[in-house]
């Protein structure tokens, strides 16, 4: 079932966005490192923040998008635009109901998702929100499916790899507890309390070695495997499964999220502890090559949720009293504390922002909009996006004016001829959408410019009929 509306938020402060760098499933991509190793600009003290009024704990972004899987009522997926906050559908989950506790995979194409009780998996079109195909393989709660773009991954009664495209059943493997598969290009890894490398293509056993329990904590990184075994974490040559080193802390219970409890960089593996012998949570880092204890830091209760990495700060959100925390990656030094309102669950970082869910917001954390270098804040404004793309009768359009002025919105074909203008009278400083309307326009790409007291920016439109 599909709906558009629009979402009321809350802006509490206004900045220029560019998308950059992509949080497409779970823990960020098919390795499932919680690490957003590109990102390089994002930073704490954050001077900027929005607010989307859309409550849902499961996180995922895919360019200009930002798509929110929701527990109330049937569970959902919502894409909503990451600048304007303009929400463009909504799909709720056939059977579904209560928490949801999956994360959506996005590909080029699609956003593959389940819930709690729920049918099974879905293929959702990313632009419009349509059914694309559906698998009735059951409820996907604490289960998340995980996509290559060519074929997608998920467990549920056993371990599945179906076609993007179609749907269709490739291969199965005997699974059946709550797991994630963590992929890269030539294998799926699952831990049924037998760690397993499968063939990505035809699910043949590559190798399997013993495990202690199957759980959700599974990260690949460099040649090696890192994961949960009893109350240890250890690290595997991801060519054969042999142990290269474990860390077990004392007395500790380390807790196995659906969305595990690893985040690994290259220099840096930070893992949480739910509850010590002193009944407090415990974020720890460790040399990634070795195991070796670097620092840990302590909470005054229990429980802390997984942690995320970018730009050499890991950021985690405090069970009890749902603080976001920023700790620097090298020296354990806290760079941010936030109470400012109840987090819930892991934070994600994309397109230099950080997106943290909550029990009925989203808040997303920034810095400051860069300068000419002259102190002037007259940069160029950014057509930030245009959804759906491709489009059919109309797309809407986000844009950023850092100075205001007299707008205009001109379409040009590929010979660059003029093919529309809409004009906007005069916009104010600050975030602005429109809709465009396209039924009149052959299929084609397009240039749309847009034009704000001098200031230009361009973006390319697909319109298909």
């Amino acid at each position: 079932m599909k709906s558009a509306r629009l979402v009321l938020m809350s802006l509490l402060c206004v900045f220029a966005f560019e998308a950059y760098g992509d949080w497409p499933m779970v823990n960020g991509g098919m390795h499932r490192t919680s690490w957003a190793h590109e990102e390089g600009e994002l930073r704490p003290p954050f001077d900027e923040t929005f607010t989307y009024s859309c409550d849902g704990q499961m996180l995922a972004v895919k360019g200009d998008t930002l798509y929110i899987g929701r527990s109330t009522g049937p569970n959902s997926v919502v894409a909503v635009d990451l600048e304007s906050g303009l929400e463009f559908w909504t799909f709720e989950i056939e059977g579904s109901g209560a928490s949801m506790n999956s994360v959506p995979a996005i590909s080029d194409s699609y956003v593959f998702c389940g819930g709690q009780g729920g049918l099974g998996l879905f293929a959702v079109d990313r632009f419009t929100g349509e059914e694309v195909w559906r698998q009735e393989i059951g409820s996907m709660y604490s289960r998340n499916p995980v996509t290559d773009g060519d074929r997608v991954f998920v467990v549920t009664d056993e371990l599945y790899c179906f076609d993007a495209e179609t749907g269709a059943t490739l291969w199965t493997f005997p699974a059946s507890e709550s797991l994630t598969p963590a992929v890269d290009d030539s294998c799926v890894y699952v831990n049924t309390g037998q760690l397993s490398a499968l063939d990505r293509v035809t699910g043949a056993v590559k190798w399997s070695v013993p495990s202690s329990g199957g759980n959700q904590t599974l990260t690949i990184h460099e040649g090696m495997l890192f994961l949960q075994e009893g109350e240890a974490i250890v690290a595997r040559d991801k060519s054969n499964g042999d142990l290269v080193w474990s860390y077990e802390p004392e007395d500790a219970y380390i807790p196995s999220f659906s969305v595990g409890a690893l985040a690994v960089s290259d220099r840096v593996l930070c893992f949480d502890i739910w509850e010590d012998a002193d009944q407090r949570a415990q974020l720890v880092a460790l040399e990634t090559a070795s195991g070796e204890h670097l620092w840990h830091a302590s909470f005054d209760t229990i429980g802390v949720y997984t942690p995320t990495i970018a730009n050499d700060v890991v950021y985690v959100v405090e069970w009890i009293p749902q603080v976001l925390w920023g700790f620097d990656i090298d020296s354990g030094d806290v760079l941010l504390t936030d109470a400012s309102t109840s987090y819930y669950n892991q934070p994600i970082a994309a397109a230099h922002s950080l997106l943290i869910p909550g029990f009925s917001t989203v808040t997303r954390f920034r810095n400051s909009v860069p300068t000419d270098g002259d102190g002037d804040t007259r940069i160029q404004i950014l057509l930030l996006s245009a959804h759906p793309n491709p489009c059919m009768n109309k797309a809407s359009f986000s844009f950023y004016a850092p100075s205001g002025g007299p707008a205009e919105l001109s379409v040009l074909d590929m010979a660059g001829r003029g093919v529309l203008t809409m004009g906007l009278q005069v916009v104010s400083p600050g975030r602005h959408a429109l809709l465009l309307p396209t039924l009149d326009l052959p299929a084609g790409t397009y240039t749309c410019r847009m034009n704000v007291g001098g200031c230009v920016a361009s973006h390319r439109l697909v319109v298909l009929r």
